[in-house]
């Protein structure tokens, strides 16, 4: 598969989002290679660039043959900051290049987002990433970078399942040769259901690779994430079927536009400003805000002191955001003061 500006680019890779450094590491990315994953995808956000390098190096796997994907933090957007985090990243991955550096997450903030965009232009430009994109954008926010910049975005990696499928993003990426790269595309591991399950085992599949091949075969990198050593066989071994248009119809007829992630982040976003990022721990949430389900662990009576060790500083201004939205939700106010 090629990128716009013609540098090739596996058809599935691996994510490491919390994988730990050593043995962990060590063993998943070893496993990986020999079973033929080429395409590894890390971000200073996951604060596993250093484990990711060591782990090329401890099983002497050569860096050109290899595709390195990483992101820049939301906390280190802005021209200077990107710059800086970028080197960064390269001394944490032990290599003078990376073949692709997106942006993580879209902010409110159009001047900051641009001047993190030029950073990657003159770093793209420098011959120190082949290919820039962006990763979590919606089209408003692709658009404005399209209006503005010097190199278009080569790369827009997403949340793509059949339950959220957006035809006209797709449409749009593909019009502007954005290629798409597929986050969370096993649903994180949630896939019981049972249409799903019935259309995977009439090619005798798992659901896991029948996502899979699902995504490779909207010309979509799926980019599953797993340690384990029989289901890194299991997603990789997805290149000898071809799932049927009446199936393909219907896995796209499954879109319910529903993000576990986005809608909620974006609804926080807004109300805080753009120096916000989603963790683990605000995912957790955002899933169950997202279905409208009670949030019992958020008594109103939380402490500040017990937020404040769940996460750093933004993200307790986040929790705190949440908290607030949540109970305004399930107690809509009775008067206006």
């Amino acid at each position: 598969m090629e990128l716009v500006n013609h540098i090739e680019i596996p058809e599935i890779g691996l994510g490491v989002y919390k994988m730990e450094a050593g043995a962990e590491m060590n063993e998943a990315i070893g496993n990986a290679y020999q079973y033929g994953y080429r395409l590894f995808d890390t971000a200073q956000m996951y604060k596993n660039e250093e484990a990711l390098g060591d782990a090329l190096k401890e099983n002497h796997i050569q860096r050109e043959t290899v595709f390195l994907n990483s992101k820049v933090d939301n906390c280190n957007q802005g021209y200077e900051k990107t710059i800086s985090s970028f080197h960064d990243s390269l001394k944490r991955l032990q290599t003078d290049y990376l073949d692709s550096f997106l942006i993580h997450w879209p902010g409110l903030n159009k001047e900051r987002t641009l001047s993190t965009w030029k950073a990657l232009e003159e770093l793209y430009k420098a011959g120190l990433i082949r290919a820039i994109g962006v990763s979590n954008f919606e089209i408003s926010q692709l658009e404005i970078l399209l209006e503005n910049c010097e190199i278009p975005p080569m790369i827009n990696q997403i949340e793509h399942t059949p339950f959220l499928h957006d035809e006209q993003l797709n449409s749009f990426c593909k019009k502007n040769k954005i290629q798409i790269m597929a986050w969370g595309p096993l649903l994180r591991g949630k896939m019981e259901d049972d249409g799903i399950k019935e259309i995977a085992s009439r090619y005798a599949k798992s659901p896991a690779q029948l996502l899979l091949r699902w995504n490779i075969q909207q010309g979509i990198i799926p980019i599953p994430k797993t340690k384990n050593s029989s289901r890194l066989i299991e997603n990789i071994s997805v290149f000898d079927f071809q799932i049927e248009p009446e199936d393909m119809a219907k896995l796209n007829a499954m879109n319910e536009n529903m993000s576990r992630l986005i809608d909620a982040y974006n609804q926080v976003a807004n109300r805080l400003g753009d120096e916000v990022y989603p963790n683990d721990y605000i995912i957790s949430l955002a899933e169950k805000f997202d279905k409208n389900q009670q949030i019992t662990e958020l008594p109103l009576d939380m402490t500040e002191s017990y937020l404040d060790a769940q996460t750093d500083n933004t993200n307790f201004m986040v929790i705190k955001k949440l908290r607030e939205l949540i109970w305004h939700r399930h107690h809509p106010p009775l008067h206006h003061f």
